[in-house]
């Protein structure tokens, strides 16, 4: 059976009263028990107190600090009046102050209660009865609570996308901030101070962080799905302006960095293929399979031998099409024709769907090199239904994921910079810009709204991009001859032939 805990005094000596507060006589030093049970020592027993008192003031329920504050400096009035009648009682009329406890260590939440309890404890001795709380301002329980509110938002968006997707983990999960913040509360529960709460710990939050991004992500949020369920679900008892409450913050601003825009360098490219070719040429034989630690080495080379299929037919693919890190997660192997006359990907863009209330249609033809690197990871896999890309364990193929691949290929290679798969989506804008490609083919290559560009008027096929794409082949992936001025008769094995049929599709 455990030892029961024993509680002391400023002064280190064990007392009956629960002051939360023991003393380890070996080390000289006062302590507290944390939620998790582990000890935090201190020095003296003031410190021990003004952190334990910080630490049950921080971990009460929303709006009860606030009812116990009332309540207790109601009593502590009571008290006073009655001691001002009575010269008996002079010695009890000092009560600590919330600024002496503040002084001494603890944070004004704890101060607060601090006072409230010496407040209470004033009124237990001349005899003031407990005050009951009556909750005027409170608005009654009605109506769904918050909980109720995300999984309405998230049964109409299934309706509507046919799926859960990505962003709408998202938000689901920024929501839970909000309903751990202010509490599960019902709709007709909800107050301005909710939200005051709310945006104050967002923006605590984000101090850390070096742009105002994931401040502006969670606060736009929580009033983004209020906006979106109050129109579906106007019978509900919602609270006159709470759209403006939840909109009472201040955006804080948030710029790209420069380096966003820049195109992936040529030689960096290379650098990352020529890394996944290497890890592609793991030789897994040379492991001894005889030990433990020899079949872990054999696996975890079997795993980096297919990254570097992948990889390779990932990045093809990326430059190619000019993909977002979203789109790796989404792709299928229907959504690639790659036995086509000319090969293609047919993938709409659905980042747009929100401000045009439609994906947009994207067709663009792969170069040979592309289709090669695709049909050689479609050998290795032996799969040729579903998502293109999967990690090892067959899970989505995640950006952070991706992210943490493309690191390591640039680590594995000694590449400075944050180069990263986002910046190869520049690259075909760029070199389109450069040789003055019209704005319809890098718009339509980008999947971005081009007002009134023909690709969106269904006039166009895969060959409409084959010109802006042969620039990638031409002057990116075969840069080097045509620098140096050399001339040869032998195709490029990194375009696309004028007849609309890939050199490699020709060769076979």
């Amino acid at each position: 059976m455990a030892r029961p805990r024993i509680y002391v005094n400023r002064h280190g000596k064990p007392v009956k009263a629960i002051t939360g507060v023991s003393f380890n006589k070996a080390r000289r030093r006062f302590y507290i028990i944390l939620p998790g049970g582990k000890r935090q020592e201190f020095s003296t027993w003031e410190d021990a107190h003004a952190a334990l008192a910080t630490l049950e003031a921080d971990t009460l329920p929303p709006g009860d600090m606030e009812k116990i504050v009332g309540a207790a400096n109601v009593r502590r009035a009571l008290a006073l009046d009655y001691l001002a009648k009575s010269a008996a009682f002079a010695d009890l009329m000092h009560t600590p102050t919330i600024e002496g406890l503040v002084m001494q260590g603890g944070s004004f939440a704890a101060a607060a209660l601090g006072a409230a309890k010496a407040g209470n404890a004033l009124a237990d001795i001349v005899g003031i009865p407990k005050q009951a709380v009556v909750e005027v301002n409170d608005r009654p329980a009605s109506g769904p609570r918050l909980g109720d509110i995300i999984a309405r938002w998230t049964e109409h968006k299934m309706e509507e996308k046919g799926e859960v997707r990505r962003h709408q983990r998202e938000v689901a999960k920024r929501w839970q901030t909000f309903v751990t913040q202010v509490g599960n509360l019902y709709v007709g529960q909800i107050s301005p101070a909710h939200f005051r709460t709310y945006h104050s710990w967002a923006s605590r939050e984000s101090a850390s962080r070096t742009c105002g991004k994931w401040f502006n992500d969670h606060v736009t949020t929580v009033k983004s799905v209020l906006r979106f369920v109050r129109k579906k679900y106007p019978e509900w008892p919602w609270p006159t302006g709470i759209l403006e409450w939840a909109d009472s913050y201040d955006v804080k601003p948030y710029k790209p960095k420069p380096s966003n825009k820049q195109p992936m360098p040529a030689e960096v490219f290379q650098s990352l293929v020529g890394a996944a070719d290497e890890w592609k040429r793991i030789d897994v034989a040379v492991f001894d399979t005889g030990t433990q630690a020899g079949r872990a080495r054999k696996n975890q080379a079997l795993r980096t031998r297919r990254d570097g299929w992948q990889l390779e037919a990932l990045l093809r693919l990326g430059i190619n099409c000019g993909l977002d890190p979203i789109d790796c997660e989404r792709i299928a192997w229907e959504n690639l024709r790659l036995d086509a006359d000319t090969p293609h990907m047919r993938l709409p863009r659905r980042k747009v769907e929100s401000r045009v209330g439609d994906s947009i249609e994207r067709i663009t033809p792969l170069l040979p090199s592309t289709v090669k690197a695709l049909e050689a990871w479609r050998g290795f896999e032996r799969r040729s239904r579903g998502p293109v890309f999967l990690s090892a364990a067959k899970g989505p193929y995640r950006p952070d994921r991706l992210g943490r691949a493309i690191k390591r290929l640039r680590d594995s290679k000694g590449i400075s910079g944050d180069w990263s798969f986002k910046h190869l989506r520049n690259v075909v804008p760029s070199l389109g810009r450069r040789y003055r490609r019209p704005r319809d083919e890098r718009e339509a290559f980008l999947g971005h709204v081009a007002g009134t560009s023909r690709f969106y008027d269904g006039d166009v096929d895969e060959s409409f991009l084959i010109p802006l794409v042969n620039l990638l082949g031409k002057q990116y992936l075969d840069g080097e001859k045509v620098r140096r001025g050399r001339k040869t008769a032998e195709p490029s094995r990194n375009t696309i032939s004028p007849d609309r049929r890939s050199h490699a599709r020709r060769t076979r």
